[in-house]
């Protein structure tokens, strides 16, 4: 899984190796993250505008530099207006600010600060008072958000404040708050996590199924909800579980994390990555062997790491040469090296030839800039926009309007051009370049439609990208 707000730092990087520029790529900066400043500036020219959904995008002037900067908004006539400086793009003005897509379920934030979720509902993962599953975005009441993470069974989003708020199931202590977790409840509506103390939280970590992570401002990572791995970086036999915040030690300060099932990485400053956790599904990269650990263990052989990925037993890594490296659990090829449950490893270990133990560097890709590790598919996008997917795709999770699942980096051509991509159990999201949410792949299991795609779509999977209206 992957999400949007925790990657702009770490594109930024890769920008500044690759000789790249904002101009040329429109990036957002964290700095202006929430802004929504809904009035129109002289600065930006109304020569070149074009939208793909019936709003325009005013685009900056390159041939009539302005010197002071605009703000980002949307003026009177629905018209998305980017920040310029000095005839430079700075900011791409978009509708939606972060994107984290669930196990079956999906949200967003967008620039004014609102939250919206969708799909699947049966643990009130949605938020939105109800346990009724939702074919569309509903509005969830709370305010000022700036970041949010979509699990299996839970979310949660962060405010302006540095407040964090959980809502769905409570089992295992995932959500943080008061609620018993030795007899789970569904809690359907936000509910603020407690025991951050002095802790001020800069953004969250994608969740997965049954713990939750944060990053503060301190650069540190705090975590709560199951250990039973030791996932938590304690000793399971001593804490099986917590509610309470937990800050991991031996991996602060750290530039980027991503959390599996059972595990955890961090890249730290240096841009070395460890893992821990369980490692049964070859997810921490170390070989065989052990078999789980609660110390942070450094991943050889990957290079200065500056993009972590986890999908639910697999994960995927960007080093500073945009080389992309992926090993763990490859039943449905989503390691991407050749690997799958019908094309095994025949040096592989016995009933485990399909799991690759060690990092494997995929070589027929492209330099990439962003990767998103879901739970049985992966995906990645270049410099120049080109998506790759592979693994699982018998739902549509690619988006290219087949159901063919590919063992080895497929190049996928959408009709939109997407900057950050964002999956779950067979289902895909991105935010395009004018600030719109598109999903496709599974939107539900057997005969129930849950409303992954979110677009209102009834159909059980949805092979091409649909537009998500808000």
């Amino acid at each position: 899984m992957h999400r949007f707000i925790l990657r702009l730092t770490l594109v930024f990087t890769a920008l500044a190796l690759s000789g790249c520029s904002a101009e040329t790529t429109g990036y957002e900066t964290e700095d202006d993250a929430g802004v929504n400043d809904v009035e129109q500036s002289d600065d930006v020219s109304d020569s070149d505008a074009d939208g793909d959904n019936g709003n325009d995008v005013e685009h900056c002037d390159f041939d009539d530099p302005v010197e002071t900067s605009t703000t980002c908004g949307v003026n009177d006539a629905g018209v998305i207006i980017e920040k310029c400086r000095d005839g430079e793009l700075v900011e791409k003005c978009n509708a939606v600010k972060a994107l984290s897509a669930g196990t079956s379920h999906t949200c967003a934030v967008l620039r004014d600060q609102t939250l919206y979720c969708w799909g699947r509902n049966y643990f009130g993962q949605v938020g939105d008072g109800t346990q009724e599953d939702q074919l569309t975005p509903v509005q969830l009441d709370l305010e000022s958000v700036v970041d949010v993470a979509a699990g299996s069974h839970h979310s949660c989003a962060l405010t302006e404040e540095s407040d964090i708020y959980c809502w769905g199931s409570s089992a295992d202590g995932k959500l943080g708050g008061d609620q018993d977790f030795e007899e789970p409840e569904e809690i359907t509506e936000p509910e603020p996590v407690t025991g951050l103390g002095d802790h001020t939280i800069d953004r969250l970590v994608e969740i997965p199924m049954n713990h939750t992570c944060a990053v503060t401002t301190d650069d540190e990572l705090i975590c709560w909800g199951s250990n039973s791995w030791g996932q938590l970086g304690l000793s399971p036999d001593d804490v099986p579980r917590t509610n309470e915040p937990t800050v991991v030690s031996q991996v602060s300060p750290l530039r980027d994390a991503a959390t599996g099932t059972f595990g955890n990485c961090v890249v730290d400053e240096s841009q070395t990555l460890r893992c821990w956790g369980v490692n049964s599904h070859g997810s921490l990269g170390i070989g065989e062997e052990p078999q789980s650990t609660t110390t942070p263990t450094v991943v050889s052989g990957v290079g200065d790491v500056r993009q972590v990925s986890a999908g639910t037993h697999h994960v995927c890594i960007i080093n500073d040469d945009d080389a992309v490296y992926c090993w763990g659990d490859s039943l449905s090829g989503q390691v991407g090296n050749g690997v799958s449950f019908s094309n095994p490893d025949p040096d592989g270990p016995e009933g485990n030839d399909w799991v690759v133990f060690e990092p494997a560097q995929l070589t027929d890709l492209e330099p990439i800039r962003d990767i998103l590790s879901a739970r049985g598919h992966t995906c990645a996008l270049t410099f120049d926009d080109q998506g790759y997917c592979w693994g699982g795709n018998a739902e549509g999770a690619f988006g290219n309007g087949d159901d063919t699942t590919q063992i080895v980096p497929t190049a996928v051509d959408w009709p939109q051009t997407f900057y950050t991509l964002s999956g779950g159990n067979g289902h895909t999201c991105g935010i395009s370049y004018e600030g719109y949410v598109y999903c496709w792949g599974s939107n539900g299991y057997n005969d129930d439609i849950y409303g992954s795609v979110g677009s209102g779509s009834t159909d059980l999977a949805v092979l091409e990208p649909e537009e998500v209206a808000f």
